[in-house]
């Protein structure tokens, strides 16, 4: 008798294990662009969250809105961007002033990872609203259009509750007509938490009689705000290496440590 309790408890459990295994064990697509989708949008559009987006070296006039957790992947995922050579995924953002960008990240998305690309666009060619992401190993580059003006920088991260990581990316707008162009600026609020780690940013536009631009610009936070900048290099920027505004009042924690600042027009950090 014990020993049929047991094989029919056995086969209970198995049959439970049949149902609920579907559900449990369902696996991420991966999902190729040009393969799969002719446009890297097409691909966002048709993925589900955790999905991740696999594009072919290639040059993709597109403006890429992302609403949703999911990993996208250039020609050159998970090498680092800075001084590398060979075929990229290009982003080219269209050259319009309704919207210059090239990454648009919505409001309330998370866990997005954006590897490996190269990225070219105006003001705001990538553009990051409270959400959850890692940006690592990308060039980020200036289409010389005047477009987005109010963004004031190349990558820009802003409002909150945001979590963001910016490692491993070359982020130069030289080419920015309109001057006063930073390569990245913070302008988050509330429960935020940025790490920038590891990047070049250089060669911010500048102007002798209009505003210039520097290679990070820090200007929003609040006392649940952490920001910690590390190990980057800073350079040939039109005004500074870093500024601040408000920095004495306004950040629970802002850390500026191991960073290679130089050669900048004013000075290597402003604190205001």
């Amino acid at each position: 008798m014990k020993a049929k309790i047991f094989y029919l408890t056995m086969a209970l459990i198995m049959a439970l294990m049949a149902v609920i295994a579907p559900a449990s064990t369902a696996r991420a697509a991966i999902i190729n662009v040009p393969t799969d989708y002719p446009t890297i949008q097409a691909a966002v559009n048709a993925a589900s969250p955790g999905d991740t987006i696999v594009v072919a070296a290639g040059t993709y006039n597109e403006t890429v809105n992302i609403d949703k957790s999911l990993t996208l992947e250039g020609a050159q995922a998970g090498v680092d961007a800075r001084g590398r050579s060979g075929s990229e995924s290009v982003i080219n953002a269209p050259l319009t002033s309704s919207n210059p960008s090239a990454i648009v990240v919505t409001t309330g998305a998370t866990n997005i990872v954006i590897n490996g690309f190269k990225i070219i666009g105006s003001r705001g060619a990538v553009t990051i609203n409270a959400a959850t992401v890692e940006f690592v190993n990308n060039i980020v580059q200036a289409n010389a259009s005047t477009y987005g003006t109010n963004r004031a920088s190349l990558v820009y991260i802003a409002d909150g509750p945001t979590s963001v990581t910016v490692r491993n990316n070359d982020i130069s707008p030289t080419a920015v007509q309109s001057p006063g162009t930073n390569s990245l600026r913070i302008a988050v609020v509330g429960a935020a938490s940025v790490l920038v780690d590891n990047n070049w940013l250089h060669n911010a536009t500048h102007s002798p009689t209009g505003p210039r631009g520097a290679g990070l610009g820090v200007t929003a936070g609040n006392s649940g705000t952490t920001i910690n900048v590390t190990n980057n290099d800073m350079y040939d920027n039109g005004s500074h290496g870093m500024f601040t505004w408000y920095a004495t009042t306004i950040f629970g924690t802002l850390t500026v440590t191991g960073n290679d600042i130089y050669n900048n027009v004013e000075v290597g950090v402003l604190v205001g």
